[in-house]
């Protein structure tokens, strides 16, 4: 079996993307942390207190693709929760 240089290439550069993700990564649950503790003191400093839930779904869709073929997925909604705050403002998380 032989490779071609375009498939050493396509190798290359399939590694390249993939190392160069990790910080993206990294920083995304550090972002997310970030907002964590953020709400977390908010919602002290606020008074807020859980007055509603709503379940999340899943959903599934149909459309048509651009040759005139149907499509079909699925779709989802998280679930969440309202917290009312002394500001007089219900914010979901």
């Amino acid at each position: 079996m032989t490779t071609t240089w375009i498939e050493k290439l396509c190798w290359v550069l399939l590694a390249v993307a993939f190392v160069a993700c990790i910080p993206l990564v990294v920083w995304a649950v550090h972002q997310d942390q970030s907002d964590h503790q953020a709400w977390e003191a908010f919602k002290v400093a606020h008074n807020c207190k859980v007055t509603s839930r709503t379940g999340g779904s899943v959903m599934p869709t149909f459309g048509i693709d651009t040759s005139g073929r149907a499509t079909y997925g699925m779709t989802t909604t998280p679930s969440k929760t309202g917290w009312t705050c002394d500001d007089g403002v219900t914010y979901y998380k």
